[in-house]
């Protein structure tokens, strides 16, 4: 019994697409119960003049109401009648009982239009190719759920281009309801007003999957897979919003595949170009205290205070993301509350910010060294690394583009900022050898995150297999066998 009722409900419930022998193109097939059950409104009247009969499935209508009757809208010749109010009628008697206990009250007949039982298969073509098919069946899905859920079906709007949902989606992006982080929005409208650039005239309905299965292609060969991952998700975003806003019923972008990221080895820097990057560091703040005059001058001079107690601003930030590991984020929204003077230790937790990109309180020892850089930056604002207002510093990107440059001229190398925490946590593992650790002082949620430092171990893991040898006198376990 309740495996037949399954395929029941699998047989009304289920769609697909498919061919139909004798028609070209694609079909939505599926089905549905054969009757129709509609409530028709009635103000229940014991002389109802309706010719009624008995039947095994209930109470039928033998003859369509007259044209004046209150219910000719809504019943016929073969229909019945299931419910009068919340009263189940069976039979004739039982109708008019309930007529009688209703008299004079608004009540709903449950009606069962044509009085038959069972499924009917339904058909609807969908295109010509199967591309187009999957398009159409993917919208009718859409309004078949909406009208499920009791909302207004899905009306497409013609006159909206890809450009106004552009500007929509980047005002979105930038509110709560989003739950994007600052960093995040912006990079969402840096991809979107690229991608618009193309695509800003078109109307919604005219970008298909095809369209962006091609510039997918075209773009895949001028960036990296992870970037183009970005570029496919910010895409997304907008064609979801445009969804849930009823522009659109289906996503085009739906069927553009995201490539796995590559386990990638981390770069890290070597102690000769730590060297030289911190000597360039050291000469971009004493430049930038002793090239300024007038006005200029004086707002520096105002700004003094908040440089490290050695003269140093940018470099004393730099010791510290490479003695520390931290991210740059937690480093600019560290405020001295999270700092743990008699412990030696932060406390890193998740902010509404989107500040830290753990969900998860993590204290991170630091080292003597990262503890005395702490100790000699100034007090006086809530963030322990402030800018030269003394608030948070988010524009240190703009300052290290400047450092960048002078590096690339001095050494010949590319630095960005991420790589100090990849030169602390390879540092870290060939100190300690030990994954686990590194994964908890690093914040990973996983594992194998962390693992892709360990690489570095491989000369030493071969240095010490050179003298392995386990059929030597204690070779495999250090004892020697009498």
């Amino acid at each position: 019994m309740f495996s037949h009722a399954t395929r029941k409900h699998k047989r009304v419930r289920g769609a697909r697409l498919t061919s139909v022998k004798g028609r070209k193109g694609w079909y939505i097939a599926w089905y549905e119960p054969r009757a129709d059950i509609r409530v028709a409104p009635y103000k229940a009247d014991p002389q109802h003049g309706l010719r009624l009969t008995d039947t095994p499935r209930g109470v039928m209508v033998a003859v369509d109401p007259p044209r004046e009757h209150a219910l000719t809208r809504y019943i016929g010749r073969g229909d019945l009648i299931i419910f009068a109010g919340s009263v189940r009628v069976g039979t004739v008697a039982q109708f008019d009982k309930a007529m009688h206990a209703y008299a004079g009250e608004r009540i709903g007949l449950r009606v069962n239009r044509g009085g038959k039982e069972g499924c009917v298969r339904r058909v609807k073509k969908a295109g010509i190719n199967r591309d187009e098919a999957e398009g159409e069946f993917a919208k009718w899905l859409v309004q078949r759920k909406r009208t499920d859920d009791g909302l207004p079906e899905i009306v497409e709007r013609a006159d909206l281009t890809f450009a106004q949902l552009v500007e929509e989606t980047v005002a979105w992006a930038n509110t709560a309801q989003s739950g994007y982080s600052p960093g995040w929005a912006r990079s969402v409208g840096y991809r979107l007003r690229l991608i618009e650039q193309i695509y800003g005239p078109y109307l919604l309905k005219e970008i298909n999957a095809s369209m962006l299965g091609k510039w997918a292609d075209e773009r895949a060969t001028q960036c990296a897979p992870a970037t183009l991952a970005n570029y496919i998700k910010s895409l997304r975003a907008a064609f979801r919003l445009a969804i849930a806003r009823a522009y659109i019923s289906s996503d085009p972008s739906a069927g553009l595949k995201i490539a796995a990221p590559r386990a990638a080895r981390p770069r890290y820097l070597l102690p000769d170009q730590i060297a030289l990057l911190l000597d360039c560091a050291r000469q971009i703040d004493a430049e930038r205290l002793c090239a300024n005059t007038g006005a200029a001058k004086v707002k520096e001079r105002a700004a003094r205070k908040w440089y490290n107690a050695d003269g140093t601003f940018d470099a004393a930030r730099i010791r510290f993301l490479l003695l520390s590991g931290l991210r740059r984020s937690q480093m600019t929204s560290l405020t001295w509350s999270q700092y743990d003077r008699e412990r030696g230790c932060i406390v890193l937790e998740s902010r509404p910010d989107h500040t830290e990109k753990s969900k998860r309180v993590n204290i991170v020892p630091l080292p003597r060294e990262a503890r005395a850089i702490i100790d000699a930056q100034p007090v006086g604002a809530p963030y322990i690394f402030p800018n030269l207002r003394g608030a948070r510093d988010v524009y240190i990107g703009f300052r290290i583009i400047r450092l960048a440059a002078l590096v690339q001229q001095r050494g010949g190398w590319h630095f960005y900022l991420h790589l100090l925490r990849h030169t602390a946590l390879t540092a870290l593992l060939r100190h300690t050898h030990d994954i686990a650790a590194v994964q908890r002082y690093a914040g990973h949620s996983d594992v194998k995150t962390t693992a892709r430092y360990a690489w570095v171990l491989d000369d030493e893991l071969k240095a010490m297999t050179d003298d392995f040898n386990p059929m030597a006198p204690g070779g495999a376990s250090g004892i020697d066998k009498h």
